[in-house]
């Protein structure tokens, strides 16, 4: 295990095995496109606005992880808009559109 996951792991309150367990679950593939990781552990996906809500009242953040995603998942559908109130909305209209486009 590397320094950085070694880093978040303890960001947020998590241990080794937990990982692991998290990681075994999903096949050690994204919980979202199914891919595995390329050249990375999968990302520890976290709710933002929750994170910073539990430090503000200083509480352990680790209840603001969602998930293991891929490293595109995470950095480019997910941390664009997966913090915002309207998120789940968004993500309906974009299959929306590509479904159409596909027609």
């Amino acid at each position: 295990m590397d320094k950085s996951l070694k880093a978040k792991l303890k960001k947020y309150g998590l241990t080794e095995n937990e990982y692991k367990k998290m990681v075994a679950k999903t096949d050690n593939k994204c919980y979202i496109c199914g891919a595995p990781p390329k050249s990375r552990a999968l990302n520890i996906d976290h709710d933002h606005r929750k994170e910073k809500q539990l430090r503000k009242e200083g509480k352990d953040i680790g209840a603001s992880v969602r998930g293991l995603l891929c490293f595109w998942c995470n950095s480019h559908l997910i941390s664009k808009t997966g913090d915002r109130d309207n998120a789940v909305e968004l993500f309906l209209k974009a299959a929306e559109y590509i479904r159409k486009s596909r027609e």
